[in-house]
């Protein structure tokens, strides 16, 4: 799967559920966050994209994806990303990913 479009593909799960992704330019640090009840994440444009991909994989990773239809090959990457980040190690165990 190209890159650009498994970053779509995560970005539209994500606003799926209700989280508000920013782009932004600047000197900072991408993260999430919630403000007056409302669900963020802010990129930082000069990441790479690699980079910004990981960090909607972690937001993926903190909500509940079972009962969400996820295609396939999107899944697959998902479950890519998780096993290769250091906040995954519990999910590695859920999955037979060795």
């Amino acid at each position: 799967m190209k890159i650009d479009r498994l970053y779509s593909e995560l970005e539209d799960l994500l606003t799926g559920y209700g989280i508000e992704i920013r782009k932004e330019k600047g000197n900072f640090k991408s993260d999430s966050c919630t403000v007056e009840g409302k669900k963020y994440l802010v990129l930082n444009k000069l990441h790479p994209i690699d980079y910004q991909i990981s960090l909607l994989a972690k937001a993926l990773y903190e909500l509940n994806l079972d009962e969400q239809f996820i295609k396939p090959v999107v899944r697959k990457e998902l479950e890519r990303i998780w096993k290769m980040s250091l906040y995954s190690k519990k999910k590695n165990e859920e999955f037979d990913l060795s």
